[in-house]
């Protein structure tokens, strides 16, 4: 997914960039859980961005993916587990429990455990893991045309010639 932000610090090889939500964001209507106001996010600059530039910012496949089976499939595999763990374990200890409810109580304490691992395996990989990359410096004035790589090339083009 390729988004767009403009530089508002650089400090080494990272740059703050303040994005919008994305569009493909708005349909899924999660965000109005969330302040939905821009916001600042740190990004590896191999562009070589400066501040008040306009960025196109990435995120790798691979790292998308991972990111995707970390925050979506791990969990999900978790709770499934503890559904079936669960029944069997209340009545192996004696629990006079209703086999659903020990069910759904096992796929929850899964859950938890599923989200936590995931925190702390997260937290263990470092800032850098899963961070977007500034990939060009685009022209602000014609973002609809800088969002593939030829639009990316002619932006770049024109800008150097002024």
């Amino acid at each position: 997914m390729r988004q767009f932000g403009i530089v508002q610090r650089v400090r080494g090889k990272f740059a703050e960039v303040l994005v919008s939500r994305p569009a493909a964001c708005k349909s899924c209507g999660a965000c109005q859980l969330m302040d939905n106001r821009p916001h600042t996010v740190t990004v590896r600059n191999d562009a070589g961005a400066d501040v008040g530039d306009t960025v196109a910012l990435e995120l790798p496949g691979k790292d998308l993916v991972r990111a995707v089976l970390l925050a979506y499939g791990v969990p999900l595999v978790m709770f499934l587990a503890g559904l079936g763990v669960g029944a069997p374990v209340a009545r192996s200890l004696g629990l006079a429990v209703n086999p659903s409810i020990a069910s759904a109580i096992g796929g929850v304490a899964f859950l938890s455990a599923g989200y936590y691992g995931v925190h702390l395996y997260d937290r263990s990989l470092g800032a850098e893991a899963f961070a977007s990359v500034a990939v060009a410096v685009v022209d602000a004035d014609n973002l609809e045309c800088a969002s593939n790589v030829a639009g990316v090339a002619r932006a770049r083009e024109a800008r150097e010639t002024e």
